[in-house]
């Protein structure tokens, strides 16, 4: 539950707090989403997947009768994708040259960031093993 409670705090429970499940439409959801379409895609694409899952739950304990989240009319208004900009070359050489601080999956985990960060522009041959491991 950690990883929804952000959406929960800032989407659902603003928007259905206070109201009962068996008075949550598909209309209601649809106005909700439109609110919110100044945010990105994928982050309304998570509430509404968290939406759907705390109904279908209420639809297994028999709390309603239908999940309205599954309704084919319901559809994501956003047209924002975030995006965000590669590492600096000097901040990508700063987290290189601080893994061997690190150990284990601390290790691994900057490693990987670091990789999965590096400017497209600069492709290298080296392996992701190389560059962990190389020396400096």
């Amino acid at each position: 539950m950690k990883q929804g409670t952000p959406n929960l705090k800032c989407h659902l429970f603003p928007a259905f707090g206070n109201t009962p499940l068996t008075e949550i439409t598909v209309e209601k959801i649809q106005a909700m989403l439109n609110e919110r379409k100044a945010y990105s895609h994928k982050t309304l694409q998570e509430v509404l997947t968290l939406l759907r899952q705390i109904l279908n739950s209420a639809v297994s304990d028999k709390l309603i009768d239908a999940n309205p989240a599954v309704d084919k009319r319901i559809y994501n208004p956003s047209k924002v994708k975030n995006e965000r900009d590669a590492l600096s070359l000097e901040d990508w050489r700063d987290v290189v040259n601080q893994l061997d601080r690190l150990e284990g999956f601390d290790r691994l985990y900057k490693a990987i960031y670091c990789m999965k960060s590096a400017p497209i522009s600069r492709p290298s041959r080296a392996s992701w093993a190389t560059r962990i491991t190389a020396p400096r």
